[in-house]
C-alpha cells in the first residue's frame, strides 16, 4: 500500500490538505485496500481498480456537492488510517474514525464494503 512519508505528512499538515488532494489520495487508498484484501471485484463489485478509483473520486467530489463540510485537519488522518487498515478491519467494517470527521455529511465514512459500484 502507498504510505505517506513523515516529511510529506508534515508538509501537508502545515500547508493544509486540500480537498482535491484528499479525494485523489482517499480513492487510491480505498481501492488499493480493496485490491490487497481481494474484495475489489468480488464483494465491492468493481471490474477494475480504475473503476473503483473513479467511483471513490465521485464519492467525495466537492464539485458535485459531496463532502461540502470538508475538514482538512482530519483528512490526512483518514487517508493514513485507511493505509494502515488490515483486511480483517475491512471484513469487520471497521472504518477509520477520522473519515467520519473529514466529511461530516457522510461521504467518506462509509465502510469499504458498503460503497457499491460507480454511478
Amino acid at each position: 500500500m502507498r504510505r505517506l512519508t513523515p516529511m510529506l505528512a508534515l508538509m501537508m499538515m502545515a500547508c493544509g490538505y486540500q480537498q482535491d488532494e484528499f479525494a485523489v489520495d482517499y480513492a487510491a487508498a480505498v481501492c488499493q485496500l480493496y485490491e490487497d484484501c481481494e474484495v475489489l471485484t468480488t464483494v465491492a463489485g468493481y471490474e477494475s481498480r480504475g473503476e473503483c478509483n473513479g467511483a471513490m473520486l465521485v464519492q467525495v467530489d466537492e464539485a458535485k456537492g459531496r463532502c461540502p463540510n470538508y475538514d482538512k485537519k482530519v483528512a490526512l488522518d483518514c487517508v493514513n488510517g485507511i493505509n494502515q487498515m488490515k483486511c480483517q478491519a475491512v471484513y469487520d467494517d471497521a472504518w477509520p474514525q477520522a473519515c467520519n470527521q473529514v466529511c461530516p455529511d457522510g461521504a467518506a465514512q462509509q465502510s469499504p464494503l458498503d460503497t457499491g459500484t460507480a454511478e
